[in-house]
């Protein structure tokens, strides 16, 4: 259930972002969100988090697949 609550507020806070938008109701512990072009393709956008230590897939060329978990 926490990783369920995890994803809910992370998808509140991304969808402050301007650029990103979340395209569906977030029913699990995946979120899924859009990113701008202007942002980058979802590849670039996955590789930059990276480096900061965020792993996200990216799942289409505008969409990233992020899932919380406790492991």
């Amino acid at each position: 259930m926490e990783d369920h609550e995890n994803a809910t507020r992370l998808a509140e806070g991304l969808g402050d972002i301007p650029g990103v938008s979340i395209p569906m109701a977030v029913d699990t512990n995946m979120v899924f969100i859009d990113v701008d072009r202007r942002l980058g393709t979802a590849a670039e956008v996955c590789a930059k988090l990276k480096t900061q230590n965020v792993w996200a897939l990216p799942t289409l060329p505008q969409r990233i697949r992020m899932v919380t978990h406790l492991d």
